[in-house]
């Protein structure tokens, strides 16, 4: 289950404040359940579940942020850019964590809509074009296999979200991996530490803290192992000699370094 951000501030907010009671947990309800592009597929059946009473469409007009996309999907306006501090137009295709969000934009034509400059305040005109491009798929004779194997990689491509850590969610782990390391530690507060500091290392492009590649899927949890025996010999809070930390660093950075050339060298 992937982890989202949460405006602590918002109950002092005059908007959210003007919202009814069941349109301020509808609000939650929605940034908790839609996905990682801030698209829900209403499940009316749900909603009554958790609600136990019925939510209509009218419920969700109330709320300023969200825009049908039809007639049982809604958008979440500034989701994105909450949630990852990133303006839609400037998602990068050549980033893992913003290649899901960006396919799920594109099953409705968003983030092209967005990316030309487009008005982007209300839904209709997109409405219509999903409408349109709905009606086509039904005349070609391969449109079933085709989303069934869109599906299959969205669902792949969700799952690797999940695997996103650290406050810019930049640092990339498998359960597995993450597994082994709370093994180890057995510790979730110092797990968390070193997490963050390798996210924060990463967004200030500190030297031997690259970011993800693909081709050395055990890269920061290799990292993060380092950082761990680091901390076990000096600690986390106590202030040691910059000369020393630096030495530690070199030492066991330059092993990870001359592991994933030769691990590259073998592989070429």
């Amino acid at each position: 289950m992937p982890k989202r951000f949460s405006d602590s501030e918002i109950w002092t907010k005059d908007w959210f404040l003007d919202l009814s009671i069941k349109q301020k947990l509808l609000l939650k309800f929605l940034f908790d359940n839609c996905d990682c592009a801030g698209i829900y597929e209403i499940s009316y059946r749900t909603l009554k579940n958790c609600f136990n009473e019925e939510i209509t469409k009218e419920d969700f007009k109330g709320l300023k942020q969200v825009k049908f996309i039809d007639e049982n999907t809604i958008f979440i306006e500034d989701f994105i850019k909450f949630q990852y501090n990133t303006e839609i137009k400037d998602l990068n295709s050549k980033y893992s964590v913003h290649k899901g969000i960006i396919r799920k934009l594109n099953k409705y034509n968003i983030f092209e809509r967005v990316t030309q400059g487009l008005d982007n305040s209300t839904l209709e005109e997109l409405q219509v074009k999903v409408m349109v491009k709905d009606k086509d798929k039904v005349n070609i004779s391969s449109s079933e296999l085709k989303e069934e194997k869109e599906n299959k990689k969205e669902k792949e491509e969700n799952l690797s979200l999940e695997n996103w850590y650290g406050f810019y969610k930049n640092v990339h782990l498998t359960s597995n991996q993450y597994g082994r390391l709370l093994s180890e530690i057995a510790n979730q507060s110092a797990l968390d530490e070193i997490i963050e500091d390798l996210s924060s290392n990463i967004a200030q492009k500190k030297e031997k803290s690259p970011p993800y590649d693909e081709k050395f899927p055990d890269m920061h949890f290799a990292t993060l192992k380092a950082y761990w025996k680091y901390r076990k010999l000096n600690g986390f809070k106590k202030p040691i000699p910059k000369e020393d930390k630096a030495k530690v660093f070199k030492e066991e950075l330059d092993k990870l370094t001359e592991h994933f050339r030769q691990k590259e060298l073998n592989s070429g």
